[in-house]
């Protein structure tokens, strides 16, 4: 299991030992809970053991011949804001100040995944063939690098940011008619294997009155007679010579197969492979299952010393404008409000008709914006946009975070980590775990 394990890289036998034991561990809790019930785990478990089996029987060079590449396909993530067909000119604006605000933290630090995960209508890579893209899509990533991303444009579904993966992804399918036509060409190597016999004086009593009462023919040792025929024939109507082909190229098939699954190399893989899925799904089934804001508020609280700044934060936001005046009126008119309704205002009022204020309000640390960096930080010199070229900030430097929300992903992660460490606990207290140190040192 040690040379199968595949879930890290550990300096020694030991930590990886530790580390499957946690694994087996979790994917037997999985099992408990009825996750190997699942359609899903079900469906990928079954499309495993079939490519297994059929890369068995039909060696790479042989299963080559029978490859059809899907048509190209684009591996892209999106930041989408979504908007109605029929939207107002008034919901279009603020879609477009938002989309700018957040164009501009990914300028300023934010990673694309982060922002995909926090406002995007989609929350994963996609998979995209052309034909499922719009035109403006494809326009976006027409001569992109993989790695990079676009400016915010409009397309059919709303406003979005596109970051290109990966372009011409190819997906490998088997042509099923080449895929039979192959295994035809295998099966003188599989009666050669099991020793097929067989017996020409049934087999053409057989083809002539349709019965006989002498076995047909033996594969390793094992005689297949005239029932067995039957019930496959039961199932496959045509002309009897055709029965007849098909039924022992179907068992010599099933025959391979059968000492496939009992070889202890392919039930080890089986197994690995089950216990990863079903890690998986529960790992997926408990990021859906996100602590409530009073278990995060408590674990906080408990918790808070971990969570001090060793440098300020400035909360606040960075006001930009081509109106000095403007600009110097809206940082007076902003600072009388509460800090949470400064994007609501401004979306509302300032840039109601047309964007005349750019906005990014968040809490910044160093390296999150060149203009906080500069006037609050006093490191740097910021390059501004020439079209809004006036800068204000409002705001004020924090020492620590005032409350959960200003470190709520550290705190959701450590949470989340802390949920699971408690739970490893509790498996290997109601378990029965013995590890073979003897053994474990022989392993290099």
């Amino acid at each position: 299991m040690y040379e199968h394990n595949s879930i890290g890289s550990y300096d020694t036998p030991q930590k990886c030992a530790e580390e499957l034991i946690d694994f087996l561990l979790l994917s037997e809790h999985a099992r408990a809970q009825g996750l190997d019930t699942l359609p899903s785990f079900r469906e990928q478990l079954k499309a495993y053991q079939d490519s297994c089996d059929l890369l068995a029987l039909l060696p790479p060079p042989l299963l080559q011949q029978a490859e059809v590449k899907t048509e190209p396909m684009v591996s892209l993530s999106l930041i989408l804001l979504k908007t109605p067909q029929r939207a107002s000119s008034h919901l279009l604006k603020q879609t477009e100040v938002e989309m700018d605000s957040i164009y501009q933290a990914l300028q300023s630090g934010l990673t694309f995944q982060e922002a995909v995960a926090n406002y995007s209508f989609y929350k994963q890579q996609l998979l995209l063939k052309r034909s499922q893209m719009s035109n403006e899509l494809i326009s976006a990533i027409e001569n992109m690098e993989p790695g990079n991303y676009s400016h915010p444009f409009w397309e059919p579904q709303g406003m979005c940011i596109v970051k290109l993966h990966q372009n011409d992804v190819r997906e490998v399918v088997y042509d099923d008619k080449k895929i039979d036509s192959l295994i035809d060409i295998r099966l003188q190597s599989l009666k050669e294997m099991f020793r097929y016999q067989c017996n020409e004086s049934a087999k053409d009593e057989l083809l002539r009155t349709k019965t006989t009462n002498s076995p047909l023919f033996k594969i390793a040792e094992k005689e297949y007679t005239l029932p067995d025929f039957q019930r496959f024939a039961n199932h496959f109507p045509m002309a009897i010579q055709h029965q007849w082909d098909a039924f022992v190229k179907w068992t010599l098939v099933n025959h391979f197969y059968d000492n496939l699954h009992q070889s202890l190399d392919y039930r080890m893989n089986e197994q690995i492979k089950a216990d990863s899925l079903l890690v998986a799904a529960y790992n997926k089934q408990q990021n859906c299952l996100l602590p409530t804001d009073e278990e995060l508020i408590t674990y906080f609280e408990a918790h808070k010393k971990q969570y001090a700044w060793q440098e300020k934060r400035f909360k606040g936001i960075v006001l930009q404008a081509a109106d000095k005046k403007l600009l110097k009126s809206v940082r007076k008119w902003l600072k009388k409000m509460p800090y949470e309704e400064w994007q609501d205002a401004l979306r509302m009022v300032i840039n109601k008709d047309e964007i005349r204020v750019l906005s990014v309000q968040q809490l910044f640390s160093k390296g999150d914006n060149p203009c906080v960096d500069e006037k609050i930080f006093k490191q740097g010199k910021a390059v501004v946009n020439s079209q809004f070229p006036y800068v204000e900030l409002l705001g004020e430097q924090l020492k620590k975070p005032e409350d959960v929300n200003m470190v709520k992903d550290s705190v959701l992660r450590d949470y989340m980590r802390a949920k699971r460490a408690d739970l490893m606990n509790n498996l290997r207290s109601s378990s029965t775990i013995e590890l073979n140190q003897d053994v474990l040192k022989t392993v290099n």
